[in-house]
């Protein structure tokens, strides 16, 4: 699987991880406290403590095009760290806060869902009309 992992792996990355990732964001810059952590399939909420001005965090998840951060109901930028496997990272600004990372759709991805849609109901059509 690892050399069809390359095909899929976003051009932030600079490598191919070989571990899984970490269970919970790290701080990499500045100084804090995680208090709570989960991760869904498309997203993570995170509760965090910054005890430092700012901080940067990086996110047990890659980035590709589509995520969105919010931190408290307001959005930020999030951006890969290239130096590495081009994970979710963000700067944060001291203080507590609720963050939200959400993975949408982007505009190619949704045009290849419905041609793919699209593709199956054909299929299933002309499967139905042959019998």
């Amino acid at each position: 699987t690892s050399s069809a992992r390359n095909d899929f792996w976003p051009k932030y990355a600079k490598k191919i991880p070989v571990d899984t990732a970490p269970a919970s964001p790290v701080i990499l810059e500045g100084s804090g406290e995680i208090s709570s952590f989960n991760k869904t399939s498309n997203g993570m909420n995170v509760k965090l403590f910054i005890s430092s001005e700012k901080a940067t965090v990086q996110f047990p998840g890659v980035y590709f095009d589509g995520w969105r951060g919010f931190v408290d109901g307001k959005s930020v930028q999030v951006y890969p760290r290239s130096e590495d496997y081009g994970q979710i990272t963000m700067l944060i600004d001291g203080g507590e806060h609720g963050i939200r990372l959400e993975f949408a759709n982007t505009s190619v991805r949704t045009l290849g869902n419905i041609l793919s849609l699209a593709a199956l109901g054909l299929f299933v059509f002309l499967l139905l009309k042959r019998k």
